[in-house]
């Protein structure tokens, strides 16, 4: 008897207790320093509605005042009501040093319960219209709502929309052969 009364005494010196209650049940509930993610869907609005990008899909780049040359995006987020996001995005060409842009939008409620962020620019300044076409980029986008991110990667084909007619000359007309394309002089 003292054998067995020595041997539950050391038993309890030794921190052997019965195991604490689980909170909540037992259910188990996400770490709060666990990662938290939400659904990344890049694309555009047309007629008021979201249309997602799909992978090697034709984008046309705006040829906007002063040279600018950008996508006008969009992006449908799940999974947050959280009313600003945060994006970056890394384009990598083939022959041409990736592009890293950072980009804050608005988000507004959709019907289904999704976020949607508009005017949402990928920009490509830096490089000539007509080499931009011969491109097929990679677009790594990452959005930021709250804690939250997701991510989204898409390869590209670059278009003109009808902007420019005759790209062996540099791009420098408009399709009834008038002005200069607004790329011209780049």
């Amino acid at each position: 008897m003292k054998k067995c009364l020595l041997a539950l005494g050391f038993w309890s010196l030794a921190g052997c207790t019965a195991p604490p209650e689980r909170p909540n049940g037992g259910k188990d509930e996400p770490d709060a320093g666990a990662p938290c993610f939400i659904g990344l869907e890049m694309g555009q609005v047309a007629d008021e509605s979201f249309l997602p990008f799909q992978d090697d899909q034709m984008v046309d780049v705006v040829l906007g005042f002063q040279g600018f040359r950008f996508i006008e995006g969009a992006a449908r987020i799940t999974g947050t009501d959280a009313e600003f996001v945060s994006f970056r995005f890394h384009v990598t060409f083939q022959d041409h040093s990736p592009i890293v842009q950072d980009r804050i939008a608005f988000m507004t409620s959709l019907p289904t319960g999704a976020r949607l962020a508009e005017n949402v620019q990928i920009f490509f300044n830096d490089i000539p219209m007509t080499e931009l076409l011969d491109e097929h980029p990679r677009l790594d986008a990452t959005a930021t709502a709250g804690n939250c991110t997701g991510k989204q990667t898409l390869s590209l084909r670059l278009g003109d929309g009808g902007t420019c007619d005759d790209l062996t000359e540099g791009g420098t007309l408009f399709p009834d052969g008038g002005g200069p394309c607004a790329d011209a002089g780049l």
